[in-house]
């Protein structure tokens, strides 16, 4: 048997085991995962500020008016009633 397994070989696998052995299969998994570099921290990541998000971006009024203009132009519409 190769060192790798697909997902789909696993899974078929794993819906052949007794309810019990799911669970076991599940905790080992878990364990494995907290011990690795895959386990979330619990501790979120630092937040960026949107501050200056749209800094030298050249809006006018015109172009903000065009922009709805293509977005909500056809709204509401005839055929839906």
């Amino acid at each position: 048997m190769s060192d790798k397994i697909s997902f789909d070989v696993l899974a078929t696998l794993a819906r052949q085991l007794s309810p019990a052995e799911r669970v076991r299969l599940i905790a080992q998994v878990a364990a494995t995962l907290q011990e690795s570099d895959f386990a979330p921290t619990g501790q979120p990541g630092p937040k960026r500020s949107s501050y200056g998000l749209l800094k030298g971006l050249d809006l006018s009024a015109r172009d903000i008016e065009d922009a709805r203009h293509d977005l909500f132009g056809g709204f509401p519409r005839e055929d839906i009633g």
